[in-house]
């Protein structure tokens, strides 16, 4: 029996008791538009919460106090409902000529994650 995986961009927060209806649903992407909270109390354990942050949070005012409590609230949902989560910052056109703010987004996170 294989295992599936669902989803890329789109919000799926009102979507979620279809594809968890989908047989041998393991993945399901949460996208920078979906309600991660949400996403987070419907999912569960019953598959693994592959939630894409907010990638514009690298351009402009590279704000590590906001980036962190956004990180902050979105792994905090996970762990209340005994969610498997991945991270995956993606979609990253362009970080202003500052490449150093992928790795402070990485430190930020590691330490959200390890609070």
């Amino acid at each position: 029996v294989g295992l599936t995986g669902y989803g890329c961009c789109e919000d799926l927060t009102n979507k979620l008791d279809d594809v968890l209806a989908l047989p041998h649903i393991r993945r399901i992407s949460v996208s920078p538009f979906a309600d991660v909270v949400r996403c987070a109390e419907k999912i569960g354990s019953r598959a693994i919460v592959s939630w894409k942050p907010q990638p514009s949070q690298l351009v402009g005012n590279f704000d590590e106090k906001l980036i962190s409590a956004y990180l902050r609230r979105g792994i905090d949902a996970a762990k209340a409902n005994g969610c498997i989560l991945e991270i995956i910052l993606k979609d990253t056109h362009t970080c202003e000529h500052h490449p150093e703010r992928f790795d402070k987004w990485v430190e930020i996170c590691r330490r959200e994650v390890e609070r």
